[in-house]
């Protein structure tokens, strides 16, 4: 672990599966025992201040790196937090890593996405193989030195963010995966028809979390705009991937607090709030 009084930073990647989605990423620093989102962005083009070719958004890391560098300086990313099947070897099924949190989570509708060859695929691959480069080795078991590229599941993660700290109230079972994507609200609230009602529910949960993380860390550089409910549901998508990035960062700092566990084995590993497995 990183002495307290040191500034620190991670990295939170919503990272898509596929070459034609974006991916949400967020940069948090922590500065006398303080963490703060330094940026939130809903793709890798928009955190880097470029304009990216359409219909592709790989990821560039060192862009990506030197971004972070223009932002905090010389301040060590100690952990890159990526929600996506990562390794050292080829994916081609499910891992232990996605057996084993399925197992533990299912009950509470946390069970994994399977992986393959063609999803995560070459996107995966290149993402791992990047950040390697760049000196971000991926862990699978606790003790390894910074810097480090660690696969985390925001799913689960919430869960343990849906006990962290009070917001007056949360419109959810924070005992069970949470309802808050912006292309499930059908699912969530059958009996309800209006989508007007159905915005408004999922913009609740979408503040409460905001307002649970904000007991973490300071998240002023993000706000969602006032005007949310007269949206399409697809124009809400690119805040519902900020808020998967901040989920990202907020578990890659938990890794560097010591408070995560990997659920796998010696070649994947998935890396969970650990009082959720107690």
């Amino acid at each position: 672990m990183v002495a307290t009084d040191t500034p620190i930073a991670v990295l939170g990647i919503d990272a898509a599966w596929t070459s034609h989605k974006p991916s949400g990423v967020s940069l948090w620093l922590r500065n006398q025992c303080r963490w703060q989102c330094v940026r939130v962005s809903s793709s890798y083009a928009e955190f880097c201040g470029n304009n990216a070719e359409p219909g592709c958004h790989l990821a560039n890391v060192p862009e990506i790196l030197s971004t972070c560098k223009s932002l905090i300086g010389n301040v060590q990313i100690a952990v890159v937090g990526v929600d996506m099947p990562i390794g050292k070897e080829p994916i081609a099924g499910r891992r232990a890593a996605d057996n084993e949190v399925s197992r533990r989570f299912s009950n509470q509708h946390c069970a994994t996405h399977s992986p393959s060859t063609d999803r995560p695929g070459k996107v995966g691959v290149l993402l791992s193989t990047e950040f390697l480069k760049a000196g971000f080795e991926p862990v699978f078991e606790v003790n390894a030195n910074a810097p480090v590229l660690i696969e985390v599941y925001p799913h689960v993660s919430l869960l343990a963010i849906a006990r962290y700290g009070s917001t007056g109230g949360h419109p959810y079972d924070k005992n069970m995966r949470l309802p808050y994507k912006a292309s499930k609200t059908t699912t969530y609230w059958k009996n309800i028809r209006s989508a007007t009602e159905r915005k408004r529910r999922l913009i609740q949960v979408w503040r409460d979390i905001l307002g649970r993380l904000e007991h973490f860390a300071d998240l002023s550089v993000f706000r969602l705009p006032d005007d949310l409910e007269n949206r399409s549901f697809e124009a809400l998508k690119p805040y519902e991937d900020q808020i998967d990035a901040l989920v990202c960062a907020w578990t890659a700092a938990q890794y560097l607090e010591g408070s995560l566990a990997p659920l796998g084995n010696q070649i994947s590993a998935i890396w969970v709030p650990r009082e959720l497995i107690k």
